[in-house]
This record gives structure tokens, C-alpha cells and sequence, in this order.
């Protein structure tokens, strides 16, 4: 099953309960048009980053509950 890291991305965002910015410092402070670029699909990071991304962000709501 292939992830559709927009969706995944925008999904964990709202599990979390973060805006943007606060997404962008969790993810290392990745500039915020950046982030923003990859909520529109206007530019994604190479696959092997897209894992490790949502790895990250997976692994704040684990540590969450």
C-alpha cells in the first residue's frame, strides 16, 4: 500500500493539532513555505525523506499517548 504523503502530512497535522508553523519546528524547522509547497503539491521531497518525515511526525503521537 503506497502512502500518499499530502494526505498522510495534512492527516498527522490535524491528529497533532499543530498549525503550520508549529509543524515546521517539529520537522526541524523546515522553512514554512516549504512546508507549504508540499501541503499544495507543488514540490515534494525525495521519496526517502517523504519516510523519514512521516516517521517523525509518527513518532511525536506515539510518544503523545
Amino acid at each position: 500500500m503506497e502512502i500518499n504523503f499530502v494526505e498522510e502530512l495534512k492527516r498527522l497535522q490535524s491528529v497533532l493539532k499543530l498549525n503550520q508553523r508549529q509543524m515546521c519546528e517539529l520537522l526541524y524547522n523546515v522553512p514554512l513555505r516549504t512546508y507549504q509547497s508540499w501541503l499544495l503539491g507543488e514540490k515534494l521531497p525525495p521519496e526517502y525523506y517523504q519516510q523519514l518525515i512521516l516517521f517523525k511526525v509518527q513518532s511525536n503521537i506515539e510518544n503523545i499517548e
